[in-house]
């Protein structure tokens, strides 16, 4: 009996935490050209997005990154440069929900981009 009651209040917990407590980084596409001399493995950098937040992790060391956020109208939401080190992220809170387009350019490696929606 104790244990049934026990099953029945942890079914109705479960049933009643939102799905969105659960949301997950969703992984953007990104396309372009990325030069590296390292055959083994890949250096491009990672871009997820988690609720409104946008996470592009870098594999490798690079200094002098420019990183570009344009709206679905292309106007600048965010724009910057960035020196990371090997394994580290940068992190961009955008706020408004809609359409966007990150571009990451590095002047040796090259261009990639990615299209993405914040809901």
């Amino acid at each position: 009996m104790y244990k049934r009651n026990l099953l029945v209040i942890l079914a109705l917990i479960l049933t009643s935490i939102s799905i969105d407590a659960f949301a997950t980084k969703r992984i953007i596409p990104i396309r372009g050209k990325w030069f590296d001399n390292i055959l083994r493995s890949s250096t491009e950098p990672i871009v997820t997005i988690e609720d409104t937040t946008l996470e592009i992790y870098f594999p490798t060391e690079l200094n002098d990154v420019l990183i570009s956020i344009y709206d679905e109208q292309g106007n600048y939401v965010f724009e910057q440069y960035v020196s990371v080190g090997a394994m580290e992220s940068c992190f961009v809170n955008l706020f408004n929900l809609g359409v966007y387009r990150v571009e990451i350019m590095h002047f040796a490696k090259g261009v990639l981009r990615g299209d993405f929606i914040i809901k």
